[in-house]
């Protein structure tokens, strides 16, 4: 892959997108499909799960966050890159 993005880096990846294919960045980022009640864009529910079901979460889905995990790091590799020039 080219270029992985992470919804949460949303920005970011536009900006890597954008460098990969040649074109400018998107002047305003777009905000679309937001709760309208959600004061915070990086509000998580985490808080809001008992800690038994958030193990049992996490312990079901092992191979997702793992992978997740891999994507992050790929992420930031490449963002590195970016912001040096290379």
């Amino acid at each position: 892959m080219s270029v992985v993005g992470l919804t949460e880096r949303f920005e970011e990846t536009q900006q890597l997108m954008a460098d990969l294919i040649g074109v400018p960045p998107p002047r305003q980022s777009l905000i679309a499909n937001v709760n309208p009640s959600r004061n915070d864009l990086r509000q998580t529910y985490r808080a809001a799960i008992a800690p038994e079901m958030l193990a049992y979460l996490e312990e079901i889905n092992h191979y997702d966050l793992a992978l997740y995990a891999v994507a992050v790091d790929l992420f930031e590799q490449k963002w590195v890159h970016f912001r040096k020039g290379y």
